[in-house]
């Protein structure tokens, strides 16, 4: 099997003092630069729409969004109005040990509210470890939450936290309207407290980035896909589990990790909200998330050289395990190659990991696959 080779370092964006040899500082060698005005503040967001091409040539000097005409002065009030009620949304995470050490700094945004308690979306990576999770409504202000769930695969946690303060609770978007040019705000407290609440603009890179998060062998490699959305909005360490909003302030993304290398700029991958959503109730109603398994082990068709196959696309099946889902109801065999999963085309490993979960055990879904050129179908009823 072809090994596919990245280059440049994955870093998480938890605000640890040291990561994988990256150096957090807790305070700024150099003074922090002045405050920009107002007349600045208006100035960059100008040149951001301009650089980006937003406006067309003409003496009207307007932007379509969303079916609708604003001018620059206009886009400027949108994004300032958003912000400030989105930022009463967003919440800074301390992770600490029994002495009161902290651990690590993060990010979070509060998504629901039952009456009682608050809730808010994090990364497992953020909390990983803690034994006291506070969360943070500015730099000194905090209440000490509890952790709902977690779930280290897709690098999700969920806490809640009661409080008497003025909060927003954010509204979650369809994934499916995301679109790759799209206008985001990414929201978080990059290296530490002191830039708390930070807000970069971007947009939207890419919507269905397979990136690799887990070694689960140990071998130096990631063998464990997670798909991501893919944005240029700056983030850094610290903005872990904070929230990318679109222009209608709804959550369209869980800001985790991205690229650093010298020859890479502005590739930042945050968790898409349509795994974030299913990975939350999860969460919240069985306390771990159910995943559907096959019980095979598949290969992608596109990255393996010794398989006698004209397709482009699928999974080799190249093991079944005794007592699984397809060795208990189906007739797959050794050699077939899995093409589609209720009718949606299975492009290669990542696309069926992303297709199983949108099912639960017990689901009854019906397999395409390919034999020896032939095409089949079968039916198969999911397993744990």
């Amino acid at each position: 099997m072809k090994k596919i080779l990245t280059f440049g370092l994955i870093f998480f964006l938890s605000g640890c003092t040291y990561f994988e040899g990256f150096q957090v500082l807790e305070e700024p060698i150099n003074p922090p630069a002045p405050r920009l005005s107002e007349t600045d503040v208006n100035r960059l967001i100008q040149q951001y729409v301009e650089a980006n091409n937003l406006i067309p040539s003409g003496d009207e000097q307007e932007v379509t969004i969303n079916r609708v005409r604003f001018t620059a002065d206009e886009l400027d009030e949108l994004t300032v109005e958003l912000v400030d009620v989105l930022s009463l949304s967003v919440l800074g995470v301390v992770n600490e040990d029994t002495l009161g050490d902290v651990n690590g700094t993060g990010s979070a945004v509060i998504f629901d509210y039952d009456g009682t308690d608050y809730f808010a979306i994090t990364n497992n990576h953020v909390i990983e470890t803690s034994d006291v999770l506070k969360v943070y409504f500015n730099e000194t202000d905090f209440a000490v939450a509890e952790l709902v769930g977690t779930d280290p695969e897709s690098d999700v946690a969920v806490l809640k936290f009661q409080t008497n303060r003025t909060v927003y609770v954010a509204p979650i978007a369809d994934y499916a309207d995301v679109r790759v040019g799209q206008i985001l705000l990414a929201i978080g407290s990059p290296s530490g407290f002191r830039y708390f609440n930070s807000v970069t603009m971007g947009i939207v890179s890419g919507t269905d980035r397979y990136i690799g998060v887990t070694d689960s062998t140990g071998d130096g490699f990631k063998d464990i896909y997670q798909k991501m959305m893919q944005h240029d909005a700056a983030i850094n360490p610290g903005n872990s589990g904070g929230p990318v909003f679109n222009l209608d302030g709804e959550i369209v993304g869980i800001n985790t990790l991205k690229l650093v290398d010298d020859t890479i700029e502005g590739m930042g991958f945050s968790i898409p909200i349509d795994i974030v959503n299913r990975v939350v109730n999860d969460l919240r109603e069985f306390g771990e998330v159910k995943r559907a398994r096959l019980g095979v082990f598949v290969g992608d068709v596109r990255y393996l050289e010794d398989i006698d196959t004209e397709l482009n696309y699928g999974v080799y099946v190249s093991d079944i395990i005794a007592g699984g889902a397809v060795e208990r109801d189906t007739d797959l065999a050794i050699g077939d190659i899995i093409t589609s999963l209720n009718g949606d085309r299975v492009d290669g490993l990542y696309m069926l990991k992303d297709l199983l979960f949108q099912y639960y055990p017990g689901d009854v879904v019906v397999i395409g696959y390919d034999r020896n050129g032939e095409s089949r179908t079968t039916t198969v009823t999911l397993g744990e």
